[in-house]
This record gives structure tokens, sequence and C-alpha cells, in this order.
């Protein structure tokens, strides 16, 4: 057989096997029309057959209602919603440095008077100055005009109290000499100093001039002269520790509204050894 026919004879062999062929993968351009035109059958039917139709079926107004939100007396979303959970059964959240005291607001349990903002304890800090005496401080969640009645109170231990808390309070709050700041509708009405015995009865009280007390927007600060709380401290160094509260008249643990720090007690900064405050 010539060359030239064995050659065609081959390329008709080749031809006639099956998956021989020369045949190459392609693709096929679709429209985005086209590629979108089973969508309605996917999303079960309806008038429209464009997704973003589906997922966005009415668009967004231009000039969207806008809402406005206030709150009650005059409070800002942040204090409303400390205000709100100071209410719950939360947990204690309290940071403690030195006799700085940050915490998050909380009613105890037991306490069944009004909840006003300025009965809401945030924090507190206290310290003793060489000429000054001790300078103590309470921080309210709110102004200190929000109720009309309040009592003001800083527990101090001098060193060697042996008195447990108010009305029965924590044991590990331990005091013998109280600092009571009262607030009557017209601003400051009394503050005095109790010495405590080892009973809880009151040994002395002094009565201070109100000039050395202030509530300034959340803050009630009062300045004590240091010779008024001498220490009771058995090793001769002046150990002092405080904590602060605010209550309502009565005295009874049901009128405590709030500590800081709770359930402890914390340092009064500035004791030096030998028994002289620091400046």
């Amino acid at each position: 057989m010539p060359w030239f026919r064995w050659r065609a004879a081959l390329r008709e062999r080749l031809a006639a096997r099956p998956g021989r062929g020369r045949s190459r993968p392609g693709c096929e351009c679709l429209e985005g029309r086209a590629l979108l035109s089973g969508v309605s059958s996917f999303l079960g039917g309806g008038k429209s057959t464009s997704l973003s139709s589906y997922l966005f079926p009415k668009p967004p107004d231009r000039n969207p209602v806008t809402v406005k939100v206030v709150f009650p007396d005059g409070m800002d979303g942040r204090t409303n919603a400390l205000m709100e959970l100071s209410k719950t059964d939360a947990p204690l959240r309290q940071k403690i440095q030195g006799s700085k005291v940050l915490k998050v607001p909380r009613f105890p349990l037991a306490y069944n008077g009004p909840k006003q903002l300025d009965l809401n304890v945030i924090g507190s800090t206290a310290a003793i100055r060489r000429d000054q005496g001790f300078s103590l401080t309470g921080r309210l969640l709110g102004p200190t005009t929000a109720s009309d009645e309040a009592v003001y109170s800083f527990l101090i231990n001098r060193g060697g109290a042996t008195a447990l808390g108010p009305a029965g309070g924590a044991r590990s709050v331990r005091y013998d000499a109280v600092v009571q700041v009262t607030k009557g509708t017209a601003g400051v009405t009394a503050v005095r100093v109790d010495l405590v015995g080892p009973s809880g009865r009151v040994l002395s009280s002094t009565a201070l001039p109100t000039a050395l007390a202030s509530l300034s927007g959340d803050s009630v600060s009062v300045s004590v002269p240091a010779g008024l709380l001498p220490s009771t401290s058995a090793s001769g160094t002046p150990r002092y520790s405080y904590s602060f509260l605010a209550a309502t008249p009565g005295g009874r643990k049901t009128d405590i509204a709030g500590y800081s720090p709770e359930r402890t007690m914390t340092i009064i900064s500035g004791a030096a050894p030998g028994g002289a405050p620091t400046s």
C-alpha cells in the first residue's frame, strides 16, 4: 500500500475509535440576566425575579424617623443604666487602690428606703494631711440634691477597733469612730464626730461647724481635725482605715443604702510611723 494511502487509513481508524476525538473543554458565557433567571424558581416563585429584591424587599427610607429617648430626672443613658443595675441583685464589683475606691453601685437587699441618686454609692477616698487633719470624701451616682434627707457616715478604725459595723453589719467592718454628715432640704444641717467603745456604744460626741462639710455635685466631703481622732493602735503606729456609707435617717440596717468599700475597709493614706500624720 502506498505510504499516502496508509496515512489516510490510519486517520480513518483513529477517528472511528470512541473517546479519541480531539475535542477540548470550553465555557459558555452567560449574561447576568440569564444567570439569575432561575432565582425565582429557587425562591419559590413570585413576582420578583431579582435576588437583590428578595434580600431587600423595601428600600430604606431616605429620611428615617428619629426616636427621642428621655430618661427620668434628667439622667443620661449611662447614669440611668447604672441606676437600674443597682436595683438588681448584681454581683459586687469594686476596685480598691490604696485609699481610693471605685465600685459599681448597688442597693443592699435589706434596704427598703427610697432609691435615689444621692443615696447610691459609687466610690470614696480618704487621706490625712499634716496641716489639715483628715480629708474624707464619698462619691454618689448623682447630685446630692436628689433627696430631701440623707445621712453620710465615715466609719473609722483608728487601729484598735472591735465594734462591728452599724446595725449589725459585716464582721469585716470594725470601727471605733464615726464622722457623720447630716443633710436636709437646705444642705448640710449637722456634722459630728463620735468616738465608739468596744460594744458599739458612743463614748463621746463632738459637734463640728457645718462649714467643714460640703455637698458639691455628686460628692460629700468633710474635714476633721486630727486631734479629734486619736490613734488606738496598740503598737503606737497609726493604722487608720475607713468605710463610707449613705443612709436615710433612722439608724437601722434597712436604712443603709450603700457602702464604699463594701464588705471591707481600706486604709486612710498619709498615716506615718510615730503617730504623726504626713502631708
